[in-house]
């Protein structure tokens, strides 16, 4: 064995013991890890440091010690970091005219579909025909029995218009007072604990629009008797946090491809048996990407969307909650235009896609409707308009108000979207074959 063979040998021997006397490293893998760490660890731990000692030891005098630079650019913080790509994303977004985001409140006109759903929410927002008699029998009820949330029952009582029209019952019934006052001190307990953005979905968002939906005026029993032109769907709330975009899909710039998700969607369901359920399944299965969306995330495959709900914390990353709405939104109206064979009268038809984003307590409405071609490949601009204010969850009222948009919105779904859908995307079931579907499934086999 020659010299080098020898101190080669030596060197691995001394590495093996190392590794052996040391304990496990349980830090991700560098492939599993992400960006942001990826770049903190290239700061903390150069590649190519020297192995020599330090020059002095910690304990050194203090004139020896290395000292702050005073004039060091400061690093930003990881969160900076990500607002500043969010922001980015949009301003890439703009310059190709791929999106635009006007005011609700500007110069520019709204379609007249948007208009009128517009006005209802604002109206919802103010209080407007927010109680029916019943209710506001119970508040009084609250009110008059005091207790330190006596208050709390007042304001709703003191704000609120007693609705004499129907309009409120049309929609849905109010929850149970004991449930809005439920959410209500979860809400707080979310803010005052300083709880995650998915604490507060959990606690409070997706149990808020559960409840919503529960006592809408809509279709929410899988197992109820279906009339002669019976139900077909019914409409239903999922977290979709895990929901990628499909590549198809995804909004195309000249820089860049982009994928943004949201948390939450409302959903189109078809009830299991019927003509339309048959349709959807093998319609999504005859898709590239094996959905009816623009996500081939299981549980919406063959659940067409109707909206689409963002959360942050309150007061916190409007620009990142609109940077997601918009790409999703871009993504949607992409799919949309490809089941309907590019149809500007199924364009016009449908108007605008509506979404929601949650700041912590605060609930804001937000559209999408579609503009102008831009190029000869086909994109087309989205339009994003914002923004509304309706409803927040520090208090009995808002909760109110937020539970009547979430009802109107479900009505919408389906008598608005699902009809729509229905007869644009799905050619109103017109030859309906399942058989005729079934021979273009991969591995299909005749019999």
């Amino acid at each position: 064995m020659t010299a080098s063979q020898t101190f080669d040998q030596f060197i691995i021997d001394w590495l093996s013991a190392i590794q052996e006397s040391s304990p496990p490293d349980l830090s991700p893998s560098p492939w599993c890890a992400s960006k942001d760490s990826l770049k903190r660890a290239s700061i903390n731990h150069p590649a190519k440091r020297p192995l020599s000692p330090p020059m002095t030891d910690g304990n050194g005098s203090p004139s020896k010690r290395p000292r702050p630079d005073p004039d060091a650019t400061p690093l930003e913080p990881p969160e900076a970091g990500t607002a500043a790509l969010q922001k980015k994303s949009i301003s890439v977004m703009r310059m190709d005219r791929l999106v635009a985001h006007p005011s609700f409140d500007g110069a520019e006109p709204l379609p007249d579909a948007l208009d009128q759903m517009l006005e209802a929410i604002r109206d919802d927002s103010m209080g407007s025909n927010l109680i029916t008699a019943e209710d506001k029998i119970e508040f009084e009820k609250r009110a008059m029995a005091g207790g330190d949330r006596e208050s709390l029952f007042r304001k709703v009582l003191r704000s609120s218009r007693v609705d004499h029209s129907g309009e409120r019952q049309a929609l849905g019934r109010l929850p149970p007072i004991d449930a809005l006052v439920e959410i209500w001190s979860k809400a707080q307990k979310c803010e005052d604990k300083g709880h995650s953005e998915a604490g507060w979905n959990c606690a409070v968002h997706y149990p808020l629009m559960e409840l919503a939906l529960k006592h809408s005026n809509i279709t929410r029993n899988e197992t109820e008797e279906l009339s002669v032109d019976g139900a077909e769907i019914l409409v239903d709330v999922v977290n979709a946090t895990t929901a990628q975009i499909c590549a198809v899909d995804a909004p195309m710039t000249l820089a860049a491809q982009h994928k943004k998700r949201v948390d939450f969607c409302f959903l189109v369901e078809p009830i299991p048996g019927t003509r339309a359920a048959d349709y959807l399944s093998k319609k999504s299965q005859l898709s590239s990407h094996g959905s009816i969306n623009h996500t081939d995330f299981a549980p919406l495959r063959a659940c067409p969307i109707s909206v689409s709900i963002e959360t942050k914390l309150t007061g916190e990353d409007w620009q990142s909650a609109m940077s997601q709405q918009t790409v999703w939104l871009s993504a949607h109206w992409n799919r949309l235009d490809r089941l309907t064979n590019d149809s500007q009268l199924a364009r016009d038809e449908l108007c605008f896609l509506p979404a929601i984003i949650v700041q912590g307590h605060d609930w804001t409405f937000l559209a999408a409707t579609r503009g102008e071609v831009l190029d000869e490949i086909g994109r087309r601009q989205t339009i994003i308009w914002h923004k509304l204010a309706f409803g927040s969850t520090d208090g009995l009222k808002g909760i109110c108000q937020i539970i009547k948009v979430l009802q109107r919105l479900a009505q919408w779904s389906e008598r608005t979207y699902w009809p729509w859908f229905r007869k644009f995307a799905l050619n109103d079931l017109d030859g309906y074959n399942p058989a005729f579907l079934m021979q273009w499934l991969p591995g299909y086999i005749p019999r």
